[in-house]
């Protein structure tokens, strides 16, 4: 039985991956600042699971790592998003804290090292499209930075040490999370979504396929991994407010609610010299596109799904009728 260290594992994504590797029948350990929530998600239903309180770069914690002695090491912690703490807070939290655990790697060597990193770091819009593993990096909010900052020095310490792979999925939708897509449903939901005219192509990620990307990726031969995890397709952002218009009010969204994109180049540029850069970020994805090569995920037979069906099912799960 494979012995995974899972960091993150309370969070959006930690949650379905940490789920899946348990049902696989891996013996994981969590460090969590919530365990008592986490617990009554999995406790009771497996075994194979050990919880431990704390952050995931405490003294105390590494010395139970090392007790636990994992196989894999599986690192997704991090504080997501922009404008969700300081320059410091990111750094202290998704760099130092991603240096302390690979220096404990690098010291008790697990068969693979996953880090989760994040297609901002080819920034908020890719310097092409689509963006490939190759992408040159333009990191565009503090965020970004620090995921890149972090992705770097796990590629830098580990190369040619330890077999790694570096994870970057698009922006993850489905059952608990609270972000984009969550956002943009409640939107059209109250008929208030502004949508851009024109067209405008984006990527989005299911969070199962997230989650079964993970033991794929583990478990395969390369000694490292660069890859994008998205859905099987880009898909235009009035199909996706068609998919939720449709289901919230049973009809098309109606052209007349579309906004011209004058309205967002002067909203981008209003934020951009107020300093709003969360809202900037929020405005450039819904009125420029962005997209990925997913290839890697063909390569490795990790199975992907068509995003509008995928949306579809997530509004049956989290808007019930």
């Amino acid at each position: 039985m494979a012995k995974i260290l899972l960091t993150g594992g309370s969070g959006f994504l930690g949650r379905y991956a940490l789920h899946t590797f348990l049902k696989l029948g891996a013996q994981v350990l969590v460090p969590t600042r919530h365990p008592r929530q986490l617990g009554k998600l999995f406790g009771r239903q497996f075994r194979n699971l050990e919880i431990v309180k704390g952050i995931f770069y405490d003294p105390t914690l590494i010395e139970r790592y090392k007790e636990f002695q994992p196989d894999f090491i599986v690192h997704l912690a991090a504080i997501r998003g922009e404008g969700n703490g300081k320059w410091r807070d990111y750094y202290e939290v998704n760099v130092k804290g991603t240096e302390i655990l690979v220096q404990f790697a690098l010291e008790h060597p697990p068969q693979k090292f996953l880090y989760c990193s994040t297609v901002g770091v080819f920034g908020t819009i890719p310097a092409r499209l689509p963006a490939d593993p190759w992408t040159p990096a333009e990191p565009d909010s503090l965020y970004h930075k620090s995921k890149y900052l972090a992705e770097n020095y796990v590629v830098n310490e580990l190369r040619n040490a330890i077999p790694l792979a570096i994870v970057r999925p698009t922006i993850t939708y489905g059952a608990g999370d609270t972000g984009f897509i969550a956002r943009m449903a409640t939107l059209v939901q109250k008929r208030l979504f502004p949508l851009v005219r024109g067209s405008v192509k984006i990527h989005l990620l299911d969070v199962h396929t997230f989650a079964r990307a993970l033991p794929i990726i583990l478990n395969a031969s390369a000694k490292e991994i660069f890859i994008n995890l998205a859905d099987k397709h880009p898909v235009y952002l009035r199909e996706v407010v068609d998919v939720m218009y449709r289901y919230f009010h049973g009809k098309h969204y109606p052209h007349w609610r579309r906004v011209p994109k004058l309205f967002y180049t002067l909203g981008k540029s209003a934020t951009r010299l107020t300093h709003m850069n969360a809202l900037t970020i929020s405005l450039r994805l819904i009125s420029e596109s962005w997209y990925y090569d997913t290839s890697h995920m063909e390569q490795l037979k990790i199975p992907q799904i068509n995003t509008l069906e995928g949306i579809g099912n997530y509004l049956k799960k989290v808007f019930p009728k």
